[in-house]
């Protein structure tokens, strides 16, 4: 957090301000996601395995398909349902690496998730406004603010209520709702002191992506004895260097000649779509790797 916030204030050059992030996204944004398969074969079989079967990719291209046609369609839901599942999704893996409890507390999972995202886009309205006036058409940033606020408040009544209730019913105990909360202060001071892409990407690099490959490295070396990092990467680089291919040719694509689509729009179609089967996946390894207790 301190390399982000200094990186961000004081230092002025922007391909830094930007390189940071971006290098931080390679290493444990992509790698985190480059394993879906290993994760769904374990919650299959419970055992480690290379093998990408015809039933995986089945799996998990139709939700891509599907939730690709519904952007086309309505993508005022679309985007609805895309801040949804990562609020969820988000607030799943923070909860599982922060607790080191039960996957399954839902209402504790959405609200930390929702708190996230509504601070987030209450600190940086005009930016949000930006990319929401880029996506659906939406351009009034003092409605964002207010919305925001009003986001911030309901999430946090829910993120005490379900801690709360978890630690009545002897679910979760002080010391990790200490550790919770203040995981959750160092985050939003980060979020506070820069910008909406800067901390959000600092976020979900080194916090929820590499929380998200220490709770897959714990789960394989169930089977795996010495599975580490190092190994973690080995078996991530074949659809992480794919991911990193993909992109670049997008990139370059739209550099090099005028291709009739917004690039904003483009980039929260694929992430929202590359999502909602991932946040799928993973949510079911983690249910298998810490079941209900």
């Amino acid at each position: 957090m301190l390399l982000g916030v200094v990186s961000y204030n004081f230092l002025e050059v922007e391909w830094f301000r930007l390189g940071l992030p971006i290098m931080l996204i390679i290493a444990f944004g992509i790698p985190h996601g480059a394993t879906d398969h290993l994760a769904n074969n374990f919650t299959k079989t419970g055992k480690f395995s290379t093998v990408v079967s015809r039933q995986f990719l089945i799996g998990y291209l139709s939700p891509i398909v599907l939730y690709t046609l519904v952007w086309l369609l309505a993508p005022q839901f679309s985007l609805v349902v895309f801040l949804a599942i990562s609020a969820y999704h988000f607030g799943e893996t923070q909860i599982m690496a922060s607790l080191k409890s039960n996957s399954k507390f839902t209402c504790l999972h959405a609200s930390w998730g929702g708190f996230l995202l509504s601070i987030l886009f209450f600190l940086n309205p005009e930016e949000t406004q930006l990319y929401l006036n880029e996506i659906i058409g939406f351009n009034k940033a003092q409605i964002i603010k207010r919305g925001a606020a009003m986001l911030c408040m309901i999430f946090s009544i829910g993120f005490i209520l379900s801690s709360f209730l978890l630690y009545k019913n002897r679910k979760i105990n002080t010391k990790q709702i200490i550790h919770l909360l203040l995981d959750t202060f160092l985050l939003c001071s980060l979020l506070w002191f820069t910008d909406l892409l800067f901390g959000f990407a600092i976020f979900f690099a080194c916090w929820h992506s590499y929380d998200a490959i220490l709770l897959q490295i714990t789960g394989f070396k169930e089977v795996k004895p010495n599975f580490n990092f190092k190994q973690f990467y080995f078996y991530a680089a074949p659809f992480t260097i794919i991911s990193l291919l993909a992109l670049s040719i997008i990139f370059y694509l739209f550099i090099n000649y005028e291709i009739p689509l917004n690039p904003v729009m483009l980039f929260f179609v694929f992430i929202s779509v590359i999502t909602l089967p991932h946040m799928l996946t993973i949510k079911q390894y983690y249910y298998r790797i810490q079941p209900s207790s």
